[in-house]
């Protein structure tokens, strides 16, 4: 067996030393990189997400997505069959987060 699962949308090839998507085959990148590197990335506003503000009173409303000065929602894609991959809530300007890291092969 070549493959491991490592997510339910995310595989590693051993033999191939790659990241895989595991609904399409797709292989993403080098196993020595982070995946994410490979992928289609969407920074989606947080009003896609969690609707617009909502009216509470008169001439008062309530959000309930993050405030974009404050925090971005990344989404991380297959680039052949557009399946998500992760989603990474981060403050603007911080680097995407290195969650899965593979080990040496040798």
């Amino acid at each position: 067996m070549n493959k491991i699962n490592i997510t339910e949308y995310l595989t590693i090839d051993l033999q191939k030393e790659m990241w895989c998507c595991s609904r399409c085959n797709a292989e993403l990148i080098s196993a020595k990189e982070p995946y994410y590197k490979g992928c289609l990335v969407y920074d989606r506003p947080g009003t896609e997400v969690y609707g617009p503000p909502i009216k509470i009173a008169k001439g008062q409303q309530v959000s309930y997505a993050p405030d974009p000065r404050f925090n971005h929602i990344l989404e991380f894609y297959c680039p052949q069959c557009g399946i998500m991959l992760e989603v990474q809530y981060l403050p603007p300007g911080t680097p995407f987060l290195w969650i899965l890291q593979s080990i040496s092969m040798e």
